[in-house]
């Protein structure tokens, strides 16, 4: 695959990130969504945007219960309501796929419901990028394509462009690859020393320690937000997990006090943002500890943490799981930063959700030596 044959079938593609809402209308169908929690909330405000109405949710089976009410309408048994398919409108209203997203998918597809993505860009979650800043910053672009490190990388490069450009989700089918940030391409760092950045509750190491079958050095869990920080701390506690190091504050490129927004359990870096957080460097806070598997989601905040964690990645060289959706320049500056620092990694690119605007993780990892 070359990248200048990509340009210039980019350049025939066109948005239709409005279709989709254009196509609700037409069915004239009650629409369902499936998923009744944060994200469900998001869609139905967006679909509200558009003058189209939610008529109720599905929920698993498993979750259901008779006579539930969501933002005041009723929760459908989606096994059940799937035997009626011919009847509604279906749309995703759930982002983990781990819990649930991906079942439903398969679901609502596999029935030949009358079924929709979820809209782009749900609550600012990631910038937009279109065809005109694809052209601007072609040659860059260009430059992280020839980074990749295997053929299924630089097919979900391409794709998760033409997928921004167009809005169009068909474009995830070819690229999906389920498992974050434990799979394949990070076995060989199994048992070892792992730091999560934007621990949230716990529950990638919830995984982690699962996928290791119990056995690790350490972890080192990193979470700015205070709520889910005392969640943290306590789901720590409960699960009576030992080796486990917490810590309270946000990681970037200096240390300091900085603004920040809060949105739902999500803290992001805003120099407008309503609130103070402590920020360390990664260099620092784990000076002379050995770090194995450094994985990153801070919502927009990588790229400074990993500016932060340079003697790391120079010294140790660690695998890395980053999230990469959050900046438009994410694609450009993450890669080559990495690239500059620590040139013995492959960089693989893999699309983890099904979910159009997340989900997207830069993994690199450890040249092997022969």
């Amino acid at each position: 695959m070359e990248f200048k044959h990509f340009l210039d079938e980019l350049k025939n593609l066109q948005d239709n990130s409005t279709s989709n809402y254009d196509a609700i209308k037409s069915a004239g169908l009650p629409v369902i969504l499936v998923g009744a929690g944060e994200m469900a909330k998001w869609v139905t405000e967006d679909l509200k945007a558009h003058d189209i109405q939610v008529a109720g949710y599905a929920v698993d089976a498993k979750y259901f219960k008779a006579g539930q009410i969501f933002l005041g309408l009723p929760i459908y048994n989606v096994e059940e309501i799937s035997k009626q398919a011919d009847k509604y409108t279906f749309m995703l209203g759930m982002e983990d796929e781990m819990q649930g997203g991906s079942r439903a998918f398969e679901i609502l597809t596999n029935k030949k419901f009358h079924c929709y993505p979820l809209p782009i860009n749900l609550n600012g979650s990631s910038e937009k990028i279109d065809f005109e800043y694809v052209l601007q910053n072609c040659d860059k672009f260009k430059e992280t394509f020839e980074l990749l490190a295997d053929e299924l990388s630089r097919k979900t490069f391409i794709n998760y462009l033409k997928l921004k450009v167009t809005g169009d989700r068909s474009y995830i089918d070819e690229i999906y690859f389920p498992s974050p940030y434990f799979n394949e391409l990070t076995a060989d760092v199994k048992n070892r020393v792992f730091v999560d950045c934007g621990a949230y509750n716990g529950d990638t190491i919830e995984k982690f320690i699962s996928w290791n079958g119990g056995k690790y050095e350490k972890i080192f869990a990193i979470e700015p937000n205070d709520t889910n920080f005392a969640q943290l701390e306590k789901f720590v506690q409960n699960k009576n997990y030992s080796n486990v190091v917490l810590f309270n504050c946000g990681v970037g490129d200096k240390k300091g006090t900085f603004t920040f927004t809060a949105e739902i359990e999500r803290t992001r870096f805003s120099e407008f943002g309503e609130i103070k957080l402590n920020v360390e460097t990664l260099d620092d806070i784990l000076a002379n500890e050995s770090v194995s598997f450094i994985k990153m989601e801070i919502q927009g905040s990588e790229l400074n943490a990993l500016q932060g964690a340079t003697e790391i990645l120079k010294n140790q060289k660690p695998y890395l799981a980053v999230v990469m959706f959050h900046k438009a320049d994410a694609l450009i500056t993450i890669p080559q930063f990495i690239n500059s620092v620590q040139k013995g990694y492959n960089l693989y690119l893999r699309k983890q959700t099904r979910i159009r605007d997340n989900g997207l993780l830069l993994y690199a990892i450890p040249k092997k030596k022969f």
